[in-house]
């Protein structure tokens, strides 16, 4: 008798979460009143409770009609928070935050053995992101209640790992959008919500799935832009860069890079140049790479080469050149001085003895027949374009400035840009790449013009490069 009541009881609750989700305000419904009043927020939050009380228990349809009306109410709660700001703080005070939070969990648990309980998520993370859109407050409530509900956990228990990770893509597209809108335009929340490990993860996230997406026009593309963009432009890319690249590693990369790209004026870069930690941050990337490739070629036998570890070094690679290309350009004094001190320059020229080492330059047609099977088998191939984007920053760091022209002289930089201007069929213009840099590499410096001249005279064999540091 109690289990009909209870079906009865659930199956009223579910047709009022139906009517809800039909009458809530709505551009398609101009004769709804858009500011919902308190006992219709208290209404909504009384029946969160019971739906999740109903989630909780068997049998399977209950769980499913359950399910279906939190996503009904969640739909109420989305509209009602997008069609009137008012109704943003009306529903905080009525609890319905921590109602579509404790929603938004209990459904992406279930969401791969009930496709309700997924529609019902991404239902729950558009709410949640429409209740923070432009909301101050409870932007800061929903990260301190994050961060403070995740210690002590693996840094996967918050809604915006949840989401993110989700199956669904639109419930991942609205993870997207609530990380973006709670903590947008508010640089020190960015910066507190990357110094934890929570937040951190969500960051590997959005760079995991910013490496893994190849579509450069798509919506979800650009919407992780937007929010990785966030991190370059409020200095976090320091707090996360700290691992050897991977996946979530060079999509971080690529953001930086496309970020660079798009703010090329030195003004735009001023504040993402000038950080120390950042600097840091990419001659580590340029170590861990120097490693990975050391480990390449220095294995004979090829048995120990991580084909996933080199492909990840190799985008790594590509990221961080670009993006110091784009830093290093008409760059101040002062950035060349935090490049050099976080040995930017010397890792630079190590890179470039190493793959001049085991990539050789081609000059004849017999020779390049030669090596034409090798070299379609190898998996370090695609790193000769890399040689270009290495001059480029030497010449870059050195242009005008006396003391990253010696460093670049006393470690084998310059030596190793002559051997350059000379034609490379494995890479064309990287004659003229060398041409503009050694002009960079000698204006202004009679030391530098001197060792030219002596190379000259005497044909010495340029060296290998210098150490890394």
């Amino acid at each position: 008798m109690s289990c009909e009541l209870s079906e009865k009881s659930l199956d009223k609750i579910c047709r009022e979460c139906s009517e809800h989700k039909q009458r809530s305000p709505h551009p398609s419904r101009p004769h709804i009143p858009t500011a919902v009043d308190e006992p219709t927020w208290q209404r909504i939050h009384e029946l969160f409770a019971r739906l999740q009380a109903a989630i909780s228990s068997p049998p399977f349809e209950q769980t499913s009609m359950a399910c279906e009306s939190l996503g009904s109410i969640c739909t109420f709660v989305r509209n009602a928070a997008a069609m009137d700001k008012a109704n943003q703080e009306a529903a905080r005070s009525a609890g319905i935050l921590t109602d579509v939070r404790r929603a938004l969990v209990s459904m992406t648990a279930q969401e791969l053995t009930s496709a309700t309980a997924m529609q019902a998520g991404a239902s729950a993370a558009q709410a949640l992101s429409n209740l923070a859109t432009g909301n101050k407050e409870i932007q800061q409530w929903l990260v301190d209640e994050e961060l403070e509900s995740s210690k002590g956990h693996s840094g996967t228990e918050t809604v915006y790992w949840r989401a993110l990770c989700s199956a669904n893509g639109q419930t991942s597209m609205a993870g997207l959008m609530l990380v973006l809108n709670s903590l947008k335009g508010d640089g020190e929340l960015t910066r507190r919500f990357c110094k934890t490990e929570s937040g951190r993860m969500v960051a590997y996230r959005i760079g995991e799935m910013f490496g893994e997406n190849a579509d450069d026009e798509s919506d979800v593309k650009a919407m992780l832009y937007v929010v990785l963009s966030q991190f370059v432009r409020y200095g976090c890319l320091p707090e996360l860069l700290t691992e050897t690249p991977g996946l979530d590693m060079y999509g971080l990369l690529d953001a930086l890079a496309v970020y660079c790209n798009e703010n090329p004026g030195p003004g735009s870069l001023a504040d993402v140049a000038g950080d120390a930690g950042l600097a840091a941050s990419l001659s580590s990337v340029l170590q861990s790479v120097h490693t990975v490739l050391e480990q390449v070629w220095g294995d004979d036998q090829g048995s120990s080469v991580n084909t996933a570890e080199l492909v990840s070094a190799h985008r790594s690679l590509g990221s961080a050149l670009s993006s110091l290309g784009s830093l290093t350009t008409d760059c101040s004094p002062l950035t060349v001085d935090l490049m050099i001190s976080a040995h930017v320059l010397h890792r630079t020229v190590a890179l470039l003895a190493l793959l001049n080492k085991h990539l050789p330059r081609i000059e004849s047609a017999s020779a390049l027949q030669q090596k034409k099977k090798q070299e379609e088998e190898s998996t370090t191939r695609p790193l000769f374009m890399f040689k270009r984007n290495l001059i480029r920053i030497l010449g870059n760091l050195a242009h005008g400035h006396g003391a990253a022209q010696d460093l670049a002289r006393e470690l084998g930089g310059l030596a190793l840009v002559l051997d350059h201007m000379k034609i490379d069929d494995n890479h064309p213009f990287i004659k003229e790449y060398a041409i503009v840099a050694l002009r960079s590499l000698v204006e202004g410096n009679a030391q530098s013009q001197e060792f030219i001249e002596k190379m000259n005279k005497v044909g010495d064999a340029p060296p290998t490069g210098g150490d890394l540091i």
